[in-house]
């Protein structure tokens, strides 16, 4: 099959959502699958403006851009991409004269998909991988639900945003959750040989909850001082940070192994998450999760089983709960080994073999119904 999907952007820094896409893509392609990652410049580096010439000058304008973009723009360099997969830079919007045809084409962003709801069938038959409520991201509401309305056949990566789509009205849903590549996500360290440590993620996003992580590492610290604490993130703080938390500035992706490694647990106090990867990959590396209880999180941490949730906004609540695991160092242990088994039913084989049967039956329907009314 030839399958295009088209990005809202060109990520310098490593995105949650993108690298999902570049995980199906590279997935697609070991598969023997053409697969083409398009990217719209339209919000992203280099733009350049388009002058208010006719519109044939404008298109020429464009693709001489497109060109010119295509060598100036360098490569993903923090997510492996697989060498069958080509990469596309589009100037501005991603206009259909810059994709290529095919069997199956993604939107993967609000506004990416009304403009794959106008392409012509030849792109191939219309997905939308959804895969948050961008509403956290600055997106009215409406602006989000009309494009869950399109007929496009939709994909979303978790159970409350299946629930937020029939809530909505969209039809054509099809849950798949996000796949881990575990053959990168993987215990390197003993899990027994793991003292009481702390990981977090440092975001600049409100909704990641990084005010509530540090309010409850406050109390950790002044209760337990001697108790490692690292936080990560793609770019440096604005923010100061308290000087007993070690910052690993955009790590990447060995480093960030290692450091999932070296720690025993994973403190998630985000507001709201689509399916968030680094505390699924913390598992796959043998952490047990302390976070709080989002649909996001709940994909996959049980709750005393794989780890501890608790209210959104309470940072109280959550340094009860790291507490609870700091203190008692065997119920740490099984939690991390719990999450960790958990966490193997979320492979990048299994995710992509679950994408690439839908795919093989929507594509067949459509190509049966062409012939019938041929």
């Amino acid at each position: 099959m030839k399958i295009t999907f088209v990005l809202p952007a060109y990520p310098t820094k490593p995105i949650g959502g993108f690298r999902i896409v570049y995980l199906y893509a590279n997935y697609l392609a070991a598969h023997g699958h053409t697969v083409t990652v398009v990217h719209a410049l339209k919000y992203g580096p280099l733009d350049f403006p388009t002058p208010s010439w006719p519109r044939a000058l404008r298109l020429v304008w464009r693709r001489f851009l497109y060109r010119l973009k295509s060598h100036i723009v360098p490569p993903i360099r923090w997510q492996p991409i697989h060498p069958k997969v080509r990469l596309v830079f589009v100037p501005g919007d991603p206009d259909e004269s810059f994709i290529p045809d095919g069997d199956a084409v993604f939107a993967t962003f609000w506004w990416t998909a009304n403009y794959i709801h106008t392409y012509s069938p030849s792109k191939g038959r219309k997905f939308y991988l959804i895969q948050h409520w961008e509403e956290v991201m600055g997106v009215s509401s409406q602006a989000i639900a009309k494009t869950w309305l399109l007929p496009l056949e939709k994909i979303v990566i978790a159970r409350w945003l299946m629930d937020k789509g029939e809530c909505t009205g969209a039809r054509d849903m099809y849950y798949i959750p996000n796949g881990i590549d575990l053959n990168v996500f993987k215990v390197t360290r003993p899990i027994r040989n793991r003292p009481a440590s702390i990981l977090t993620l440092y975001h600049t996003a409100q909704w990641k909850g990084v005010s509530d992580a540090i309010a409850a590492l406050q109390r950790v610290h002044e209760r337990y001082p001697d108790v490692p604490i690292t936080m990560f993130g793609t770019t440096m703080p604005k923010e100061a940070i308290p000087k007993w938390i070690t910052f690993v500035c955009n790590p990447p992706i060995d480093q960030l192994v290692d450091l999932y490694n070296s720690h025993s647990i994973y403190l998630a106090a985000s507001l709201t998450e689509g399916w968030a990867l680094p505390p699924a990959e913390a598992m796959a590396c043998g952490c047990t999760v302390v976070g709080t209880d989002i649909g996001g999180f709940r994909e996959y941490v049980i709750p005393n089983v794989t780890g501890l949730l608790s209210p959104v906004s309470d940072p109280n609540m959550l340094y009860a709960n790291l507490a609870q695991v700091i203190e008692n160092e065997d119920y740490r242990i099984a939690l991390q080994r719990a999450a960790n088994e958990h966490i193997q039913q979320f492979s990048l084989e299994a995710m992509g073999s679950h994408l690439l049967h839908l795919l093989n039956q929507q594509i067949s329907d459509k190509k049966e119904k062409e012939k019938t009314h041929g």
